[in-house]
């Protein structure tokens, strides 16, 4: 990952606020003159919030988690857990951040690391 967001199908932009053709930008890419116009017409998915800007409804996801420092006062890997897509998080609250920043279901498999090689800490 690059740590920098991505973008919706058709939508540019550094803030992913703009589409090429002219549509509005809607929580699902670039939409014509139907796209949803506040959050009654939008549903948000794997934890994300409807929030309305001057483009329309937007989903964001504005899951805040501790820190394992803040929380047992050392760096452990305490919280640790495996995601059903195989990925070892840092705690369940990260791997929801995960999930809902890219529009993903991945669910706890199981508390502890992932086993296996391909596993990456987030």
């Amino acid at each position: 990952m690059t740590g920098r967001c991505a973008c919706k199908p058709l939508i540019r932009g550094m803030k992913c606020d703009t589409c090429k053709d002219g549509s509005k930008p809607g929580p699902s890419g670039c939409q014509g003159q139907e796209a949803p116009t506040s959050c009654d017409d939008v549903t948000c998915l794997h934890g994300a919030t409807c929030r309305e800007s001057q483009h329309g409804p937007t989903c964001e996801c504005d899951l805040m988690c501790e820190t394992t420092r803040a929380r047992h006062g050392s760096g452990s890997h305490h919280d640790t857990v495996c995601g059903t897509d195989g990925q070892n998080y840092g705690s369940e609250c990260q791997l929801k951040v995960f999930a809902c920043r890219m529009g993903q279901h991945i669910a706890v498999d199981h508390r502890g690391a992932c086993k296996g090689e391909d596993s990456v800490w987030f």
